[in-house]
């Protein structure tokens, strides 16, 4: 009884080892022999911690001091709590008052100098953030001083008013703000690929927003901490402009130099209209900045999701999807499976 129990342990840990080594191991984010991970934050290639562990410009900071570890990037004013390389952009908070003073104060208003929100390098200001600004019979411009649709033009701006109108409710808690007490503005009509110098003229409290949503009270007089941002990061920061793309914004073909920063099989080099970014291609998914970076997407884990309403297999970088055994039809649909209803009966079907 002692060797058949022996036997069965033995079996079941030759099982265990087996299914062990047929997990696939996951796909790297980073450099060989790099740390990838600041306490909960994964930090993956071109970003990095360690001397060459990271594409030049895109060193952070790891910083352990406080006894909680905090990825910062720059000077330490930012702090970073997502990266996100299929589409290069990563989100920080940054502590403290974006306002560092005030002045040229008039009867007509105020110019206000913003706190640096940038570490240079490769980074600037994603359109995705929003201005928001909070006081009463104020306004807010910014001004994108490189940003202009031709050389002739005037640069771009985009502009908030908030205005206060007695014994009427000022703003509501996550709600967007319609002018009434606060306003918000989108940084979308900036447009174009050059890099974004703020300006802010005449408010009271302003600052960006991923979602555009805050819970202030207008009474209040502390200093905002942990403020949001979105920035962008160029891999192509540095290098020269192809020839290609001098006349034409919106040409996808990419530069050699960017094309071979696609470290991943299954990745491309494409451009968007703001960056040359590298991402994995339909059907793949992870780091293509590294090798081996882009695994394959298992669709079938939520078919439905997919499209797919019948039996999913998964392939390689894609997908099948058939109907059931013993119908046919289109399995993309709903209702698009028949089967026979009666085989002594040609030309009935019945819906699946």
């Amino acid at each position: 009884m002692a060797l058949i129990s022996a036997a069965i342990a033995t079996l079941i840990v030759m099982a265990a080892a087996a299914a062990a080594a047929a997990a696939p191991s996951p796909a790297p984010i980073g450099l060989p022999s790099c740390n990838t991970t600041c306490g909960d934050m994964s930090v993956p290639y071109p970003f990095g911690i360690q001397p060459g562990c990271y594409h030049e410009g895109y060193n952070l900071t790891c910083d352990t001091s406080s006894g909680f570890p905090r990825l910062l990037l720059g000077d330490g004013s930012l702090r970073v709590v997502d990266i996100y390389p299929q589409n290069s952009t990563v989100r920080v908070l940054r502590n403290g008052s974006m306002v560092d003073g005030a002045d040229n104060v008039t009867s007509i208003g105020m110019n206000i100098t913003f706190a640096p929100i940038f570490a240079g390098g490769p980074y600037r200001i994603s359109s995705s953030n929003e201005l928001v600004l909070f006081g009463c019979d104020v306004l807010a411009t910014l001004v994108a001083g490189m940003i202009r649709f031709n050389k002739d033009s005037s640069p771009r701006f985009v502009r908030c008013v908030s205005l206060c109108f007695r014994g009427r409710s000022w703003y509501g808690a996550e709600h967007y703000c319609s002018g009434e007490g606060c306003c918000q503005t989108s940084f979308r009509g900036f447009g174009g690929t050059d890099w974004i110098t703020p300006m802010y003229r005449y408010h009271l409290q302003g600052w960006l927003d991923k979602w555009g949503k805050q819970r202030v009270s207008m009474d209040s007089t502390e200093p905002y901490s942990d403020i949001p941002l979105i920035l962008l990061w160029d891999i192509m920061q540095g290098l020269a402009p192809p020839e290609s793309d001098k006349n034409d914004p919106y040409d996808k073909g990419c530069p050699r130099d960017v094309a071979n920063i696609c470290k991943s099989n299954n990745s491309m080099c494409t451009r968007d209209a703001e960056v040359y970014l590298c991402t994995c291609a339909l059907g793949y998914d992870g780091n293509p900045y590294v090798d081996g970076g882009c695994h394959d997407v298992d669709e079938c884990k939520h078919p439905q999701e997919n499209g797919c309403l019948g039996d999913c297999t998964n392939t390689e970088g894609s997908f099948e999807c058939r109907c059931p055994s013993g119908t046919f039809g289109d399995a993309t649909v709903r209702g698009g499976c028949l089967e026979v209803a009666n085989s002594s009966s040609p030309g009935q079907y019945s819906v699946v």
